[in-house]
């Protein structure tokens, strides 16, 4: 490395070969300290043998003028999707980019103009998709999968997965086997079988005022109790662990 004239720092023609061969394998600040250079000095040498390790892509005046023409009735997500259809290029488009654009050029929407994008929205079903999309990216529970969820006292019960959502699977085994249940009447799982796998013999129909009478007849001492509420608090936890293992 020579000064020339006007003070300006001038490479030797090795050190133009050792910036050629390096610059994709080191870091800039280490071919800097290995050159003696300021790492702004060899950003410079670089730019000007046309060496580029981010080829930036900037904004276009007339991708600039269509955001300032619609971003005022056309939400963030909308415009970034619009423009990966009319100017495609290497990151892609995202929220992220329309959103600090618009800050950067002062581009504030209303209230009023917040609203009108939100009913745009909703009349274009984009919350719909959106729903969809969450859906995706958190998983969506296979039809027919079963589950254990708790009651109000911590009794635990299995629903499984229909195309509408989930049911509770003691009614739904029930009514696959017996038909449609009449109102007031109540399927329950019978004193000796398990809750959690029942099979649809171990199932009986009960009316309001059996079941009341056949809840009174098992009530038992209140210390007695809160040892079984005790014990179902454990089994409520140690079912959750138990299908948080199987899920990992």
């Amino acid at each position: 490395m020579r000064i020339g004239k006007n003070n300006k720092i001038l490479l030797e023609p090795h050190e133009i070969e050792f910036i050629h061969d390096n610059f994709f394998e080191m870091t800039n600040q280490d071919l800097a300290d290995a050159l003696g250079l300021r790492i702004t000095k060899l950003r410079m040498f670089a730019y000007e043998m046309g060496l580029k390790k981010i080829e930036m892509e900037y904004w276009k005046p007339s991708q600039v003028l269509y955001l300032k023409k619609y971003y005022k009735s056309i939400g963030d997500v909308e415009l970034a999707e619009i423009f990966s259809e009319k100017w495609s290029k290497n990151k892609g488009w995202s929220k992220k980019h329309i959103e600090k654009k618009r800050r950067y050029l002062h581009f504030k929407r209303t209230s009023s103009e917040l609203k009108k994008i939100h009913s745009r929205n909703v009349l274009m079903g984009r919350f719909k998709i959106c729903n969809i999309k969450m859906w995706e990216k958190r998983g969506i529970t296979p039809i027919g999968e079963k589950r254990i969820w708790f009651n109000a006292i911590g009794l635990p019960y299995v629903v499984v997965k229909k195309k509408d959502g989930f049911v509770h699977y003691n009614r739904d085994l029930w009514k696959k086997a017996n038909g449609p249940i009449a109102k007031g009447m109540n399927v329950c799982v019978k004193p000796q079988a398990s809750r959690l796998e029942a099979k649809i013999d171990d199932l009986e129909l009960l009316s309001n005022g059996e079941l009341s009478r056949r809840n009174s007849q098992n009530r038992v001492h209140p210390e007695l109790a809160a040892a079984m509420k005790l014990n179902r608090e454990i089994t409520k936890h140690l079912i959750k662990a138990t299908s948080c293992q199987q899920t990992h």
